[in-house]
This record gives structure tokens, C-alpha cells and sequence, in this order.
């Protein structure tokens, strides 16, 4: 559980980077950046380490859960007032 919020507000600072130059996409861009770069990571570094198999299932799996993550970063910066979009 450490684990996870350690390495999810690592991924929120790149995604915060991104949120300020991509203003005019903010949602979009929140969307496809948790979607696709988290996910890319666990299935090409962590899991082979730990000798997981990566399945069609496990990467659809981990795209939506990873998305659904960067939506929740969106929100979050909005009611933080993180960036400047409308």
C-alpha cells in the first residue's frame, strides 16, 4: 500500500508537468498520460522482475485502472486549483 501512494505522487508530478502545457486537452491528456505510461512501466519493467506474466487481460486491466487514475489526477488538480484550465 506504501507502495502504491509512493509511486502514484511520483507519477502525479509529470502528470502536473504535462496538465500546464497541454492546457487546451487538460482532461484528455490526464487521461491518456495514466493511462498509457504507468501502464507501459509495470508491464515492461515491474512485472517481468517479479516474474509476472503480462496478459491481453492483465494490460486491459491496467489501462483502465491506470486511466481511471489519471482521471482522478485531473479532478484533484482542479479542486486543488493546480492549474489554470477551464
Amino acid at each position: 500500500m506504501i507502495s502504491l501512494a509512493f509511486f502514484g505522487g511520483l507519477w502525479g508530478i509529470p502528470s502536473l508537468l504535462l496538465a500546464l502545457k497541454l492546457k487546451k486537452k487538460f482532461w484528455l491528456s490526464q487521461i491518456l498520460f495514466g493511462a498509457l505510461f504507468p501502464t507501459a512501466v509495470a508491464m515492461l519493467v515491474v512485472f517481468p522482475l517479479k516474474q509476472i506474466p503480462v496478459t491481453g487481460a492483465i494490460i486491459a486491466g491496467g489501462l483502465i485502472l491506470n486511466g481511471l487514475w489519471g482521471l482522478g489526477v485531473a479532478i484533484g488538480l482542479k479542486l486543488f486549483k493546480l492549474t489554470t484550465t477551464h
